[in-house]
């Protein structure tokens, strides 16, 4: 009953992208699988959740990266939760590479109870006995992200597809920011070079929902993007 925990693993060509690099969009997915296998080990993995009534709910991400590791490279990867209150409970991550940090994290996570589709309280969904003393990995706050997009914002569509769904029977949260990653071709990619990435998990989309894709230029840099449902943002991301 550790709050922190950590794994060695090696990057495999699965997770990267043509640069040979650990792409934004999987080490999202490694965080969200590293933040599973501590919960199964504090009793709060999915499974349990359910058998409670309660599951697993990102409401935003916030994401810098110093180094993005390469292909075969291997890293160490460690998360943990600060102390819970009353419905919101932040999670960190780091990834490093000896002692040197490649790349922090940090997710609000809450908890919903499944019958009634409203925010449960988090009194009691950790072990008593857990300790909170590690600081967040990314103290700083998250991006306030802009939610107007209009008409000429809009860049595609994508209909959302059975491989998209999760255990709770809506797209799983991984799988949000790849679809407007691949808005970008190759050559963007290569240019844009993020550092920083902010994530709103605004309204939960399902199979056969068709999204628009958005994106604009952000001020200050980088580029805010979304992911509409009739014309209403699901997910919102900052890429700077």
């Amino acid at each position: 009953m550790e709050q922190l925990y950590q794994i060695e693993t090696v990057i495999t060509p699965s997770l990267c992208d043509a640069e040979g690099l650990l792409d934004w969009g999987r080490a999202f997915g490694l965080f969200m699988d590293l933040a599973s296998l501590h919960s199964e080990e504090l009793g709060t993995g999915v499974r349990a959740m359910l058998e409670r009534d309660l599951f697993w709910l990102a409401a935003r991400s916030r994401a810098r990266f110093r180094r993005r590791p390469r292909v075969g490279e291997r890293v160490t990867l460690q998360t943990w939760p600060d102390r819970p209150g009353k419905v919101r409970v932040l999670r960190s991550y780091r990834i490093l590479q000896g002692e040197e940090e490649l790349a922090a994290a940090k997710t609000d996570w809450a908890v919903l109870r499944v019958s009634t589709h409203s925010l449960a309280q988090l009194t009691g969904v950790f072990p008593p006995q857990l300790e909170f003393d590690l600081p967040p990995a990314c103290p700083e706050p998250f991006a306030r992200l802009r939610r107007e997009f209009g008409p000429e914002d809009v860049c595609g569509e994508y209909r959302v597809r059975s491989t998209d769904i999760d255990l709770g029977g809506h797209v799983n949260n991984a799988a949000y920011l790849p679809v407007l990653l691949a808005s970008f071709s190759t050559q963007q990619r290569r240019e844009h070079a993020f550092r920083e990435i902010d994530l709103v998990y605004k309204a939960p989309c399902f199979e056969g929902d068709l999204l628009q894709l958005a994106r604009r230029p952000a001020e200050g840099g980088g580029w805010d993007l979304a992911l509409l449902r009739d014309d209403k943002p699901a997910f919102l991301a900052r890429l700077a």
